[in-house]
């Protein structure tokens, strides 16, 4: 087996600092400074260490000692992040400056499951000392109340400091989880936050509302009425005004309190009906849900000889009511 090398031999000295960075405990002792060291410092002792350890430089080791030089370039790049932070986070700094918008935001695709929108923000040109920014956090929330207000809000990108744009894509699963919560509640709006970040903290956050109900077609429908005298669940007329005959019983009811929400038992999306009050269709998820009473009349002789309602078999008028099973019997 080869024998270790010393720092006088070619290589030696690199292997030298692989091994007392493996021993280092904390981020001054990989970068070999002084934990009060100024920033200018460490700079200067992060290049040596890199310029030392590039791969370019070993490649006469074998490959253990180059993946444990690799090792080692890694440990120094994070101490270098972690010694910026820790120095920040004493309070030699203050959090950065809140963002600008750099415009409105932007939908580049409106195709369902490939959904696209782009956020800019502007970059500060020039760094300050008293302010710096180390990178961005893009925030936006993974549910909505019955209001629509947005809540429990996670993190859906961290971004580099010269990065001043993010694009919102339903492809990626943390961000298609916001995005469905938007289909949900079908919200008019669904807001991103994005802060600019240091060591010391966030900066106040950046809001863009990006437009969504009247963005999305499919989002879009008419809402649903119960009668109260035997549950029949039918299409609310746009005027909310006048009462409306219930297409089963024939008793009139108010729109305003016959008002119901359908959600589909699948993914609990609410279910709007189409423009010719035919079908009732989940938002969320495209399932079928029911079909209206009238589109499933039919010819008396038909009834009579038992065929089939078109499209799901037995009593038709089950398909349009929210009625349990044994009221069917």
């Amino acid at each position: 087996p080869p024998r270790p090398a010393t720092p006088t031999e070619p290589g030696g000295a690199a292997l030298a600092e692989v091994r007392r960075v493996s021993a280092a405990r904390t981020p001054a002792e990989v970068l070999n400074i002084a934990a009060d060291a100024e920033d200018a410092a460490m700079q200067k002792a992060w290049k040596r260490l890199v310029f030392m350890l590039h791969p370019d430089k070993l490649m006469a080791h074998s490959d253990a000692e180059k993946a444990a030089a690799a090792q080692a370039l890694h440990a120094i790049h994070q101490a270098k992040q972690d010694f910026k932070e820790s120095a920040q986070a004493s309070g030699a700094v203050e959090v950065p400056e809140k963002l600008e918008a750099a415009g409105k935001p932007l939908c580049t695709r409106n195709t369902p499951g490939q959904r696209r929108y782009e956020v800019r923000w502007v970059v500060p040109e020039t760094s300050d000392a008293a302010r710096p920014v180390e990178k961005f956090e893009v925030y936006g929330p993974r549910c909505f109340g019955h209001a629509g207000e947005p809540m429990e809000w996670v993190l859906l990108a961290t971004l580099p400091k010269l990065e001043g744009c993010f694009i919102f894509v339903e492809e990626s699963p943390s961000q298609q989880e916001v995005m469905w919560a938007g289909d949900r509640v079908r919200v008019p709006a669904v807001p991103l936050t994005v802060y600019a970040c240091n060591g010391r903290g966030r900066s106040e956050a950046l809001y863009f509302m990006l437009p969504w109900l009247n963005k999305f077609p499919w989002l879009q429908g008419q809402e649903s009425m119960l009668c109260g005298q035997c549950c029949t669940v039918q299409v609310m007329p746009a005027g909310k005004g006048d009462k409306v005959q219930c297409v089963a019983c024939g008793i009139w009811s108010s729109p305003s309190s016959a008002a119901v929400v359908v959600r589909c038992p699948k993914c609990q999306g609410e279910a709007l009906w189409d423009g010719s009050a035919a079908r009732l269709d989940c938002r969320l998820c495209g399932r079928h849900v029911a079909v209206g009473l009238r589109a499933q009349q039919r010819p008396e002789k038909h009834r009579a000889s038992g065929g089939s309602a078109g499209g799901s078999g037995g009593s038709g008028r089950c398909l349009g009511q929210s009625v349990p099973p044994t009221r069917h019997y």
